[in-house]
């Protein structure tokens, strides 16, 4: 069936429109009565008139076509490198204008202006903080940072906040005077220790005493623990913990033990000295 295709002769005859009806079209349009069979929905400018007939478009006409009737490009519009580079290339120490939206235009040297005030505002926001080498920072009440005098080793286990050992070995001690079986130490800074102690403490004999005490800088700090196993070479755990505020230099920490009737038997002990304040 003959459609009628209106074209633009502005762009070498394009095809514009299709009707069945004619367009009465005016200069610079034109018509065409034609069988050509275009797909419907298909873009019309893929063909123009030529010679009374129509034909496939070629490739030039066609960029000409859409680049003349594109609408003004959106704020959403791809804008090509070269295009965005004239905006730039302004010596003026502007913004150039490129929409209604920046009409209004910062000078540098008003924005200059802006960012002095700016830097004195972020200097007086927030306090510094000096002489806190390797201490954790804390928020005040007032949002400012100040130093919480915990130093990050005495968290992380650090020299001088941390002393541990441990001993593995069955020992025996037949003797009424006490023996050390297990000592260690550390230089420490000053403060507020947790002193842990563990010791696993038996006897040769059944229901016979053995002793054990725990010992800082050779002082006693437990008072002596003992224990008679319900069968011969019986052992049993003994944890001691104590808090001592221990001044700042070289400490030490025993585990001693002895007998009171047959023979005292220790395999195992342990402890950890840690700062808590």
């Amino acid at each position: 069936m003959a459609e009628y295709f209106k074209y633009i002769t502005t762009y070498n005859n394009t095809l514009v429109d299709r009707s069945d009806t004619t367009f009465s079209p005016v200069p610079p349009y034109g018509e065409i009565l034609s069988s050509y069979y275009i797909v419907p929905h298909q873009e019309l400018y893929y063909y123009k008139e030529s010679g009374g007939e129509i034909v496939l478009n070629d490739a030039a006409t066609i960029e000409s076509y859409l680049e003349g009737t594109d609408p003004p490009p959106g704020p959403n519009d791809i804008v090509e490198q070269n295009e965005f580079t004239g905006y730039t290339e302004s010596t003026d120490n502007n913004i150039d204008y490129l929409s209604g939206q920046t009409d209004t235009k910062l000078n540098t040297t008003d924005f200059n202006t802006y960012s002095g005030d700016t830097d004195l505002y972020i200097e007086t926001k927030i306090d510094k903080v000096t002489g806190a080498t390797s201490n954790l920072a804390i928020f005040s009440a007032d949002g400012n940072v100040v130093d919480s005098n915990v130093t990050v080793d005495s968290i992380t286990g650090g020299t001088g906040y941390y002393v541990y050992g441990d001993k593995e070995v069955a020992e025996s001690n037949a003797s009424p005077t006490p023996v050390t079986y297990y000592s260690t130490g550390g230089t420490l800074t000053e403060g507020l220790f947790s002193l842990d102690y563990l010791g696993i403490l038996g006897n040769s004999v059944k229901v016979k005493p053995a002793y054990i005490q725990f010992f800082h800088d050779d002082r006693p700090i437990s008072s002596i623990i003992d224990y008679a196993p319900p069968t011969n070479g019986g052992y049993i755990p003994i944890s001691f913990m104590k808090d001592e505020y221990l001044t700042g230099g070289t400490h030490t920490f025993d585990v001693r033990y002895h007998a009171g009737v047959n023979t005292a038997l220790m395999n195992y002990a342990a402890i950890r000295v840690r700062k808590v304040q």
